[in-house]
């Protein structure tokens, strides 16, 4: 069976217009952004997400995530066979379309 692809964002607040864009740039393709807050107590909350057969890109949003939650998360990619893809602060539709035509396992 196949699965669609989603994109999944991690960080900060968000941004309806943006996540529009990105939406708007991947053609229909699903993209789910997962707010993030510096109290938020432990990134294995998004283990779910990361592992679900469609999440085929987790992008992190640097300067708007724990530390350690980043690299809970690249962790948690590896594990689970996705790409991952840091960008700083702002989900960029032309960085994503790229991460997403790069092979599995390819350092983005």
């Amino acid at each position: 069976m196949k699965h669609h692809s989603e994109v999944l964002i991690v960080g900060g607040i968000v941004r309806p217009i943006i996540l529009q864009r990105i939406r708007r740039a991947l053609k229909g393709m699903a993209v789910e952004w997962i707010p993030t807050r510096e109290s938020d107590a432990s990134s294995y909350a998004f283990t779910a997400q990361v592992r679900r057969p469609e999440t085929s890109l987790v992008v992190i949003l640097t300067g708007l995530i724990r530390h350690q939650h980043a690299h809970d998360l690249v962790s948690l990619a590896r594990q689970y066979g996705k790409r991952v893809l840091h960008l700083h602060r702002s989900p960029n539709p032309t960085r994503i379309k790229q991460a997403l035509s790069t092979p599995k396992g390819t350092r983005v």
